[in-house]
């Protein structure tokens, strides 16, 4: 009996030391379970906001899709914000752009809202100084095709149309004294070079109408854009721009 006894406890150890490693096994080393946990986290992950860096992957990198082919959300709107804050940083100075969430506008489109991070008084965030950022998605990531700003209206020049020098400007504005800065750029891969520069006048209390010309040298890419820009009264920074995008007559 003794030895029965001693057997019968031998074999129920040796049970269940197997069931601990049989759930061991399924609990920690699934590499399904654990790829499947990896992906709920990623795909989860909220666009949040994008402020200062380096240029974002999303100018060169490729642009991620599903088993299905179409552009996944996540990734998608996360490089779509750090290129509008990218751009608005790089091309105007704007200081630690802060980008909100990326907003679908059609097929292969969207918009991103970009404000200072700070300039207002006490340095903070000037919230209220949104520039509406459109991009396109290309292969290699995202195109921006225009901005919007909420102080500057433009007429003149239309998108896409084709400009020599001087270029007639118009629209309305509400600016600090009025004042918009007038800009126009080439249109090449980094930083745009600034072909000429000129001001135009609209209302410092109320939207007022503004006219005027910009005169710029001759371009060595096809495509440009004429810049409306508004600075800040604190310290000079630019809060807020108009990007519409022309083309040059050969």
């Amino acid at each position: 009996m003794r030895h029965l006894c001693r057997f019968r406890t031998a074999a129920a150890l040796a049970w269940l030391l197997a069931l601990l490693a049989l759930a061991g096994c399924s609990a920690g080393d699934d590499p399904a379970g654990a790829a499947a946990d990896g992906a709920t986290t990623t795909a989860g992950e909220s666009p949040g906001t994008t402020g200062g860096g380096d240029q974002p992957a999303s100018t060169t990198g490729g642009t991620p899709t599903t088993d299905s082919g179409s552009p996944t959300a996540g990734p998608t709107a996360k490089q779509a914000e750090a290129a509008a804050a990218y751009f608005l940083r790089t091309e105007i100075g704007m200081r630690k752009p802060v980008a909100m969430r990326f907003k679908p506008t059609g097929e292969g489109t969207g918009e991103v809202g970009v404000y200072p991070g700070e300039g207002g008084e006490g340095g903070q965030p000037l919230t209220n100084a949104v520039t509406v950022v459109r991009l396109k998605r290309q292969a290699g990531g995202w195109e921006v095709t225009g901005t919007r700003s909420p102080s500057v209206r433009v007429t003149e020049p239309r998108a896409g149309a084709v400009v020599t020098s001087p270029i007639r400007l118009a629209g309305s504005a509400h600016a600090f004294e009025g004042t918009v800065g007038v800009a126009v750029h080439d249109n090449r891969l980094g930083k745009d070079q600034t072909l000429g520069e000129s001001f135009v006048t609209g209302g410092g209390d109320v939207f007022r109408p503004f006219t005027g010309t910009v005169s710029f040298q001759r371009p060595s890419t096809t495509t440009g854009w004429v810049v409306f820009f508004v600075s800040s009264a604190a310290d000079g920074q630019v809060t807020e721009a108009t990007f519409v995008r022309v083309r040059f007559a050969a």
